[in-house]
């Protein structure tokens, strides 16, 4: 940083351009886009990216580390939402306002991830109050949820393990990728391991650049999209269960586990980052059907 000051401003600028080390990130997640109104109903997050070229934790220059922040909040209904019965119900209510940092170190073909999540449930997420005025202020021709026995106040911790590796199987322009990325959870809000296989087909940068894995650092242009798919083995879900003090007024049991896939498209022009993914799952609760949802997303480096 000391340095680029004491560069020619022409060549300072070019440095900055090349080589942005953060990154801000908005992104929405809701299933209203698929013409529906249940489960995940929505998700709204906003994230804060720092890159580290000289290591934070590893001093390898195979290897980049990303430090990132975040806070979102998440809003799961059942599909009954006029009802006030909880027979009627597939799934409890539940709201989660959480925060988390996430540690990343990749190379050009793996990345190690570790995120420390902590949140809370019920009114004091503020998804009840949200949704509620949404559909009152925004929604004006639907009725507003009555949450009746919504997942009560409970403070959670996660932790969560992943790792990916990439294979790059043809060239840029239009590159094909294969990817694996196991993950495990362990905390008091869920718990699961989640195997998943993706392809990448279009103009990619290897891993450790690459907005594929919110990898920062370089405004080259990629374009492509990606399908993915795979299957989470569910040990403990709070948001459907309660949590473990047993003082949820309703809850369901989860499924054992349940498969899902995606299409995601993705595209870096310059400092710009634009997301778009359409994800579907399979039931979760026994009473539930499947369910699709988009997300959208936009960063910016700097």
């Amino acid at each position: 940083m000391m340095f680029s000051a004491f560069l020619p401003a022409g060549q300072a600028g070019a440095k900055a351009q090349s080589s942005p080390s953060q990154q801000w990130e908005i992104l929405h997640e809701n299933d209203f886009l698929t013409f529906t109104d249940r489960y995940y109903s929505a998700g709204s997050f906003i994230g804060y990216t720092k890159r580290f070229e000289s290591g934070l934790f590893q001093k390898s220059s195979n290897r980049k580390e990303q430090l990132r922040f975040g806070i979102g909040q998440e809003t799961y209904t059942p599909t009954k939402i006029k009802s006030r019965d909880t027979a009627d119900f597939d799934r409890p209510y539940a709201g989660y306002l959480s925060g988390y940092a996430r540690w990343t170190s990749a190379s050009i073909s793996d990345l190690f991830l570790v995120q420390v999540d902590v949140g809370i449930t019920g009114g004091a997420s503020g998804a009840q109050g949200f949704q509620q005025w949404y559909h009152r202020a925004i929604v004006t021709s639907a009725e507003a949820p009555e949450w009746v026995a919504q997942i009560p106040n409970a403070f959670h911790t996660n932790l969560m393990i992943q790792y990916i590796k990439e294979w790059r199987l043809s060239e840029n322009p239009f590159s094909v990728t294969a990817v694996l990325s196991p993950t495990g959870v362990l905390g008091t809000r869920d718990m699961y391991v989640q195997p998943e296989v993706a392809i990448h087909f279009g103009r990619r940068n290897a891993l450790q650049n690459s907005i594929a894995f919110d990898q920062i650092g370089t405004t080259t242009k990629e374009i492509f999209f990606g399908l993915r798919a795979g299957y989470r083995q569910v040990f403990y879900d709070a948001l459907l269960e309660g949590s473990r003090n047993g003082d949820a007024p309703f809850t369901v049991t989860p499924e054992s586990g349940f498969l899902y896939g995606a299409f995601d498209f993705k595209h870096r022009f310059e400092r710009n980052d634009y997301k778009v993914s359409f994800i579907h799952t399979t039931k979760r609760t026994a009473l539930a059907d499947g369910h699709s949802y988009l997300s959208l997303s936009y960063a910016r480096q700097f």
